[in-house]
């Protein structure tokens, strides 16, 4: 189990004041567990990963904890929350997105809440056209590179084309090709042609 929530934003002093109501625990589906004055919910997800120790207590790490404040505060108070988190260094927008992956879809609500937060403070990745390069997008920031250009648009001599990330000052771009949009001879072919093209222009 770990503490969860608003008692484990008590632990992160992501707010000014510690939950006066029943202790928010976090147990997996197949687990039961009764404490005492403690409210314990039951998770699909829950991973060693999304739970850290303070002071010999397990705890949800900050990017779990800001993902399920979202189903228990307002926006704007999870908003000053995650501004708070990252200032004090606890989290990275990067740990936040990973975390979202893992949860979605079993916490869709909370998870789509969190992405709006996401996409006010970085307006790269909400022009990212699919999942797949959300993903992408998440792993290069938890990766700790600069953060890339988004959708860099290419003029050349064929026709306008548009990078999926790019790194401009340095003439490096970067395509994520998946199976389901990019199988079949003929679209091979006109990824091939495209990418000579952009080589060459770019």
């Amino acid at each position: 189990f770990a503490f969860a929530a608003e008692t484990a934003a008590a632990f992160y002093r992501m707010n000014n004041e510690f939950p006066t109501s029943d202790i928010d625990v976090l147990v997996p589906n197949n687990h039961r567990l009764k404490l005492p004055g403690a409210k314990v919910r039951q998770t699909t997800v829950f991973e060693n990963i999304d739970v850290v120790t303070i002071s010999n207590f397990p705890v949800t790490s900050p990017a779990r904890t800001l993902i399920d404040l979202c189903g228990r505060w307002s926006e704007i108070e999870v908003s000053k929350a995650l501004d708070k988190a990252r200032k004090d260094g606890l989290v990275t927008l990067g740990d936040i997105g990973q975390c979202i992956k893992r949860l979605e879809p079993a916490h869709f609500r909370p998870t789509n809440v969190m992405l709006g937060l996401l996409c006010n403070r970085s307006g790269r990745a909400a022009l990212c056209e699919s999942q797949s390069e959300r993903d992408v997008y998440w792993a290069m920031i938890d990766g700790l590179l600069p953060e890339p250009v988004t959708q860099q648009p290419v003029p050349t001599s064929v026709k306008r084309f548009r990078l999926d990330f790019a790194y401009p000052s340095i003439r490096l771009a970067i395509e994520i090709d998946g199976v389901d949009v990019h199988s079949g001879a003929e679209k091979q072919a006109e990824d091939r042609y495209r990418q000579q093209v952009i080589e060459r222009e770019f």
